[in-house]
């Protein structure tokens, strides 16, 4: 992911600088060598990196509960269908059953399993993320 940013900041021009350009990915997929790497690369362009462990469905989970538990990939994807009364399937419409408090919540739920949001302490801590910071400065900066 972080290698796509650089080819994109290259290609398109943009300047990190102005423009933020971040890198999320689970880390279910990555060893914590590969995660410690991609952090030190992607800050030596201005990208920002942000870790789901194991995934980003586990984000997602926690805008309906505040789950501490190891699951593996089907037992996220199975708890966040109990909460959308449906089979969960990537990208089909997860958005329109959260709203802004979920939002909130989700926030607070994140901080309170990895308060520092650090990308290379996510692989350690099973489940974490550390989406709330990209969400907190989204929030923030569309006040």
């Amino acid at each position: 992911m972080v290698g796509k940013c650089i080819d994109l900041i290259k290609r398109s021009g943009l300047g990190t600088e102005t423009d933020d350009v971040i890198a999320v990915f689970d880390a279910d997929r990555n060893a914590p060598e590969e995660i410690e790497s991609a952090v030190k690369t992607a800050s030596n362009y201005g990208i920002k990196v942000y870790v789901s462990n194991p995934s980003f469905e586990f984000w997602l989970l926690l805008h309906f509960e505040d789950n501490r538990a190891n699951c593996i990939q089907e037992e996220i994807e199975e708890l966040l269908g109990r909460h959308l009364m449906t089979r969960y399937k990537k990208s089909e419409g997860i958005n329109k059953h959260i709203d802004s408090e979920d939002i909130r919540t989700a926030v607070v739920r994140s901080r309170n399993i990895l308060p520092s949001g650090d990308p290379v302490k996510c692989k350690a801590v099973s489940p974490s993320t550390c989406l709330h910071l990209l969400v907190e400065k989204i929030m923030k900066n569309n006040r």
